[in-house]
């Protein structure tokens, strides 16, 4: 005859975990993620903001490259009451709403050109977004375009 062999648990034996534990982890969870997920927003908003500058900064460099090539004077216009960045006759690109474009004393808009010598318009403006200032110089003599970034707007 066969036996039917039964286990038996000791009290000390732990067989898994009760439904109050895996409630407590899931609410520990639940609290690292809502606590983590405003700073991914944030590092999303300041890596918008350094491609933004960035890419103002290639339209820039790439406008003083083209003038010196074609032997053409080339302009951008900054428009700085509905935040529009127009080179020549392209397509105006408008910056994101968290995005201002500023400078100290400048006109509603500003035109900025490159010479074929090199020269450029002078200028001194900024990008103002997620908590930093891109501020760019624009050198008369040399076409030299300046960058510096701040961590606070100023």
């Amino acid at each position: 005859m066969h036996r039917a062999r039964t286990y038996r648990t000791t009290g000390n034996a732990a067989a898994g975990f009760t439904l109050v534990e895996i409630l407590v982890v899931l609410v520990l969870m639940g609290l690292v993620t809502a606590l983590a997920i405003p700073s991914f927003a944030g590092r999303s908003q300041s890596l918008q903001a350094r491609e933004a500058a960035r890419h103002l900064y290639q339209v820039l460099q790439s406008a003083r490259s083209q003038a010196i090539t074609t032997a053409n004077p080339v302009s951008l216009l900054l428009d700085y009451r509905q935040q529009l960045l127009q080179l020549e006759q392209e397509t105006a690109y408008e910056l994101p709403r968290d995005m201002r474009i500023r400078a100290r004393g400048a006109p509603a808009t500003q035109t900025l050109t490159f010479y074929p010598d090199g020269s450029a318009s002078p200028a001194a403006f900024r990008l103002e977004a997620a908590g930093r200032t891109f501020r760019y110089t624009i050198e008369p003599l040399t076409g030299r375009i300046g960058f510096d970034v701040d961590r606070r707007h100023g």
